[in-house]
């Protein structure tokens, strides 16, 4: 697929492809007639630009990480007001030890379950275990994620490396695999990593996605 044929594609598709402002307010904007220039300005002008690590994952430049739990995570207090999805969240992140402490400053004796005990106590005393669970949980989503601790919890696109994944593992994997771009769904059974990774030189990658007319643009990681 050579780079008219990639816009067309992407146009076809639906894909936002920002257009120089000249072009965009054309009556009309013919992709084969179109100077070689014209394309690459409107191929640059949507671009996406990533960073590649010295063992070749590839991540989001220039990517905003989450600086509350709540947008890590992509929920809300609201979210958790039922016991069951309170349940399946807690499970699945660090807030089941937060839940747990409270149960058992609560108790004066010792508690009979040490692991999930704050849920049979909001289940038999809600009037008062409800409102300090919620306070809890409120507290819990407004702080900042502990990356070394909770990234294994977290949705993938809670970081940039994540995020690349995500956006590749979209992507056409016949155009990818033409980029040297190849897709880790965990390098054993069992194992945590997932990533996009580019298996050629950066400045190679480079050229071959702007011969394709691929809008990705990829870089060393800065160290």
């Amino acid at each position: 697929m050579n780079r008219r044929e990639f816009l067309k594609s992407l146009l076809a598709f639906g894909v936002v492809v920002a257009l120089p402002f000249e072009l965009a307010t054309a009556s009309t904007f013919n992709i084969d007639t179109a100077s070689d220039a014209e394309v690459d300005a409107i191929l640059d002008s949507g671009k996406y630009d990533f960073e590649v690590s010295e063992w070749g994952s590839i991540s989001f430049a220039d990517f905003s990480e989450p600086t509350t739990r709540e947008e890590a995570y992509g929920y809300s207090v609201g979210q958790l007001q039922d016991i069951d999805d309170l349940q399946n969240f807690a499970e699945s992140s660090t807030l089941n030890y937060r839940l747990q402490n409270i149960y058992e400053g609560e108790l004066e004796d010792e508690p009979e379950d040490p692991d999930q005990g704050w849920l049979t106590w909001l289940e038999e005393s809600p009037d008062k275990a409800h409102e300090l669970i919620c306070a809890e949980v409120e507290r819990y989503l407004a702080e900042a994620p502990d990356f070394s601790e909770e990234w294994e919890m977290m949705p993938d696109n809670a970081n940039a490396q994540g995020a690349a994944y995500q956006f590749f593992h979209s992507e056409d994997w016949g155009l990818l695999d033409q980029l040297g771009i190849v897709i880790v769904d965990g390098e054993h059974p069992g194992s945590s990593y997932f990533a996009a990774e580019l298996r050629i030189p950066v400045d190679e990658a480079n050229q071959r996605a702007k011969d394709l007319g691929a809008p990705y643009r990829f870089k060393a990681e800065s160290l």
